[in-house]
């Protein structure tokens, strides 16, 4: 909840609502003198309907501050929030019957044989304390009702230490086999303190957790009173959760935090951005019927972040009825946002997307097509393959260590090759290899003697460099390939080119390579060799397929070929001809300008995407590429489709960093709404392809 900004809106929404119907029915209330009517019904509000949390203690305090400020009055006191603006991580917690069986698995176990909690004893206990306490009118004493909060708190005491020693058996150790073993004998110690013989050490666990910076929140405990009802959980969640990227959840939160998650949250993915979790547990916590509405990151109906959250809640019964993908978030902070709202359960709420009523609206904020992850086809397999990794750069030789080893001994050349990574793909002007790679295969020792000066090379470097490895094998056969990249060499038999592309790369770009080449596993390398090929490649379709399916390193987009090429559905169309000359005369056109300017494909597309590029070879260049997206849209059928490419801003000039010199980022591609119809027509076409 942080300091409160979400409650006091709905306060003041709630408020207002709680007059006009006061007003509709006639039932309006004495109102003390000194208040109003709108005043008044803030104050009820806040005392019975809000609930909050959040792992920082002092936001808890700020929101308290917040929620009596809108609804201060002079003569009355403070509002009482104790009972419901609670502190305490909200994704870290166990359910009743989790705590009854004194498990961390979703859905809970089997009942603990060496002691019978009354747990269900204690909360029925507490339920009358916060009963009384919930029915008492906003200017009743404050101190009675602190009196019965403590008495609620006290009786729940225990409940919350056996939940808290549950999860600290999980925090407790690495593997699971190990966390067993702690559960096993916590729940010994469990059992000798409710019996009262050794009462503090559940408060000893507990605040080994919070050493760690984990304070557990078990909801249906904090507000038994919102979970013991006929129909359990909150009518409405609303929040702004914290956007983290998956792989900052590692370095930022307490050590196993993101294990926990994902054994709290089944079907989640490691690399999922931490708000897809909060959307998770909002939906969890609701009533059938129940809604929430929920700021997220624009990322969350992408790749993991998506399959954690939207794909999980809208596979359970959850519908979203409405969302906005793109939200310029007002005032400094220059970033845009999703709102989504999702009811859970049967809903006949009007579905709109972008302020247009649709029919459905899907994981991926679609209004067709699959909530699931795109099928792997099988027409793709086996095209896209990751190079090898010689794991020692003895392998690795410049042209004039080449040379000085050729002149050694001749042979040499039998075993060295031209070697291609990433880097000099994008940033050499042919895009061509510019090192070498001694490559001996699975040879012997007796086999490499034959060149002894790349025998003395390789044990003068990677025999001394791999001495410490923990594999016998890369010590044992130190002049082998720590990953030979077998299933390549075989499929490259009776090709005389492929098509390759970086793996982490600023830009999306593919090129022709000759197969005597090595190539690193810094690359994939696609055995495809015409230039329909490549135009199907290099089209902004599989671009943007790709940045949808992929993943990023740092800033770069990162081609993972499992997601971005195996599940993308090429087109079937039957204008070869068109592509294959739309492809070569792109190909041919930017090979020619790359020479002539002395310029990688990096600087090329840096040029490309520069809407203050106005030379005449990279306006030819976008034509061309303008022509091949057509000859590619045509052959997938979608003639209804006219794209036309526009400048469109990366990020805000308000994201740059004070004091730099960053230029605004800009990339030459389609408007939004043009994007993300071909994306849903490619997932639906990958649904199809999938069965």
């Amino acid at each position: 909840m942080g300091s409160g900004a979400f409650l006091v809106g709905v306060c003041r929404y709630l408020g207002d609502r709680l007059v006009e119907a006061w007003q509709r029915t006639g039932s309006m209330p004495a109102i003390p003198p000194d208040e109003d009517p709108q005043l008044f019904a803030r104050r009820l509000v806040a005392q019975q309907c809000v609930y909050g949390v959040d792992r920082n203690p002092y936001a808890v305090q700020l929101a308290k501050l917040s929620l009596w400020l809108v609804t201060l009055a002079r003569e009355h006191p403070f509002t009482f929030l104790d009972h419901a603006l609670r502190h305490g991580d909200s994704l870290v917690g166990l359910t009743r019957r989790q705590i009854q069986t004194f498990t961390w698995k979703v859905g809970g176990g089997e009942t603990m044989q060496l002691w019978s909690p009354n747990i269900d004893g204690w909360l029925d206990e507490a339920d009358r304390a916060r009963e009384r306490l919930e029915g008492m009118a906003a200017s009743d004493d404050t101190r009675e009702k602190q009196r019965l909060l403590t008495e609620a708190d006290s009786v729940l005491h225990t409940v919350r230490r056996i939940g808290d020693t549950a999860i600290a058996a999980f925090f407790g150790a690495e593997k699971d086999r190990a966390r067993r073993g702690l559960l096993g004998t916590y729940e010994e110690r469990v059992g000798r303190a409710v019996l009262g013989s050794e009462a503090g050490l559940l408060d000893e666990l507990a605040e080994s957790l919070r050493e760690r910076g984990i304070v557990p929140f078990h909801w249906e405990v904090e507000f038994p009173e919102v979970f013991r009802r006929s129909r359990p959980g909150f009518d409405a969640m609303v929040g702004n959760p914290p956007f983290l990227g998956g792989s900052r959840i590692v370095g930022s939160q307490p050590p196993l935090y993101p294990e926990y998650l994902g054994v709290a949250f089944p079907q989640s993915r490691g690399k999922s951005d931490l708000v897809a979790y909060f959307f998770r547990r909002a939906f969890d916590l609701l009533r059938d019927g129940g809604c929430l509405g929920i700021i997220a990151t624009n990322t969350i109906c992408e790749g993991d972040t998506r399959s954690t959250g939207l794909r999980w809640i809208l596979n359970h019964e959850g519908r979203i009825f409405s969302a906005t993908r793109r939200y310029a978030w007002p005032g400094v902070a220059a970033v845009v946002v999703s709102v989504l709202h999702i009811a859970r359960g049967v809903s006949t709420l009007q579905a709109t997307l972008d302020g247009r009523p649709v029919p459905v609206i899907t994981a991926y904020l679609y209004t067709f097509g699959t909530n699931d992850d795109p099928a792997r086809l099988t027409e793709n397999a086996s095209l896209a393959l990751s190079g090898v990794n010689p794991n020692g750069k003895g392998f690795l030789l410049s042209s004039e260590q080449r040379a000085i080893l050729l002149k050694a001994d001749a042979r040499a050349t039998e075993v060295i090759r031209p070697f291609l990574g990433s880097v000099e793909m994008n940033e050499s002007a042919d895009a061509k290899p510019s090192r070498w790679i001694i490559a001996l295969g699975d040879c012997d020792e007796g086999h490499l003697a034959r060149y002894p000066a790349i025998y003395e090379r390789l044990k003068s470097t990677v025999k001394i460099q791999r001495a410490s490895s923990k594999e016998a094998r890369l010590r044992d056969r130190w002049w082998t390939f720590s990953r030979p990249a077998n299933e390549l060499s075989a499929a490259l038999i009776g090709m005389s080119k492929v098509l390759v592309s970086g793996r982490v790369a600023t830009h999306h770009t593919f090129a022709f390579q000759d197969t005597d080449v090595v190539f690193s596993d810094a690359v994939t390398v696609f055995v495809l060799e015409s230039f329909r090929d490549f135009a199907i490649l290099q089209c902004r379709l599989h671009e943007y397929w790709s940045h949808f399916q992929g993943s990023s390193f740092k800033d770069d987009p990162r081609y993972i070929p499992e997601d971005c090429f195996e599940t993308f559905p090429r087109p079937h169309g039957d204008n070869a001809d068109v592509l294959i000359d739309a492809g070569e005369r792109y190909y041919s056109y930017r090979a020619t300008l790359m020479i002539a300017r002395n310029e990688g494909l990096t600087d090329t597309y840096n040029r490309f995407h520069d809407p203050a590029e106005t030379s005449a070879d990279i306006e030819q260049l976008r034509t061309l590429h303008a022509a091949m997206d057509r000859a590619v849209l045509d052959d997938y059928g979608w003639t209804d489709l006219a794209p036309v490419a526009e400048f469109i801003p990366e990020f805000d000039e308000d994201d740059i960093e004070p004091g730099t010199r960053a230029r605004r980022k800009f990339r030459l591609r389609w408007p939004d709404d043009m994007r993300d119809e071909v994306l849903a027509r490619l997932l639906e076409l990958n649904r199809q392809r999938g069965r």
